[in-house]
């Protein structure tokens, strides 16, 4: 898609805000992602720690990063249904690895995927770990999901960016 831009968030993308809250609302309700509060995506933007793409100006996707203490989070990956299977996610993806590379490098890139997106995790270089080895303050969100009460036995599947490998390529 030619018109398609990756654009690390800023405060001018406060205006797709209630608009990202609706349509993660609606993959959460059918418990594809965990539900997001508008406080918390409009943190992620106006802090510079998500992207969107956008396609003539109108929001089709968005990635956040949530910092932990011994990780960094690739979040809340969502693509408008009517622009999937253009590699947007990976899109998406390939340049929030790269903006967490750049501002914390120190901390391990980690993302909890579902079974959409696990595919793009697994052909950027991420790495399946068990529940077990990632450390207890990952789970504290997932009070949020609709599966919290089959826990571990959910859907999300942790995986470790292996920073070993070649850097996803820069758009």
């Amino acid at each position: 898609m030619k018109s398609l831009v990756i654009r690390v968030s800023k405060l001018a993308h406060l205006i797709y805000l209630s608009e990202l809250t609706n349509l993660i609302a609606q993959e959460a309700a059918k418990s594809n992602m965990l539900a997001w509060e508008k406080k918390a995506l409009a943190e992620q933007i106006s802090k510079s720690n998500a992207c969107l793409a956008l396609h003539q100006n109108q929001l089709v996707g968005y990635v956040g990063l949530i910092e932990w203490n011994a990780y960094i989070e690739i979040s809340a990956l969502i693509v408008k249904a009517e622009f999937r299977q253009q590699k947007i996610g990976s899109s998406l993806v390939k340049r929030i690895i790269n903006v967490a590379l750049e501002r914390y490098p120190d901390k391990e890139i980690i993302i909890l995927p579902n079974k959409i997106s696990s595919k793009i995790s697994l052909k950027l270089g991420f790495q399946a770990k068990a529940k077990n080895e990632l450390a207890q303050e990952i789970w504290s969100a997932c009070t949020n999901c609709k599966e919290v009460a089959i826990f571990p036995d959910c859907h999300c599947q942790p995986m470790i960016f292996q920073k070993g490998l070649p850097e996803p390529e820069r758009r």
